[in-house]
């Protein structure tokens, strides 16, 4: 797969041809919500396998832990920082890592991003927090890199070879 732009609140395939193609609504919203009900039934089991991460994220429960959060990643430059590179307005906390340099945020359109503070990189996760946490678990190869300031989604595999080429131009 080629890579994805984020566009308003739905992700367009640009791969394999020339043009920009945006996904079909009405099909997008009826495929919602039929899934919506089983999404949510498949929210517990998600979240039970998010406690036992290896990884060490953890849930955003309680308002200790949401003012930890701002103190150390979504204070006002990172949310401005956010809102002009990725394009993602009114970040809400899901999860942080226990180094408190990871994150996982929704935006306004409920889309599920992750961002390394000490890489300073952000990925796309998902069209919504179940497709996010999904992907995390058992579809890790459809998680992207948002390339700054285009909001390019590029599969780790494109971005390596987009830096390899681009590299060898300098």
């Amino acid at each position: 797969m080629g890579h994805w732009e984020l566009r308003g609140s739905e992700p367009v395939d640009v791969s394999n041809s020339g043009e920009v193609r945006y996904p079909n609504e009405s099909s997008l919203n009826s495929r919602e919500n039929e899934s919506c009900n089983t999404s949510l039934l498949e929210l517990p089991v998600l979240l039970s396998l998010l406690k036992n991460d290896r990884f060490g994220f953890h849930i955003i429960t309680s308002k200790k832990d949401l003012s930890d959060l701002t103190n150390l990643l979504l204070y006002e430059d990172n949310i401005k920082y956010f809102a002009k590179t990725f394009g993602i307005i009114d970040p809400c906390a899901v999860c942080i890592d226990h180094s408190g340099l990871a994150i996982w945020i929704l935006d306004n359109h409920g889309h599920m991003f992750f961002w390394d503070e000490m890489g300073q990189n952000m990925k796309y996760m998902g069209s919504s927090l179940i497709e996010g946490l999904t992907n995390y678990f058992f579809n890790p190869d459809k998680i992207y890199e948002v390339i700054e300031d285009t909001c390019e989604l590029m599969t780790e595999e494109d971005l390596e070879r987009w830096v390899d080429d681009e590299t060898l131009w300098f």
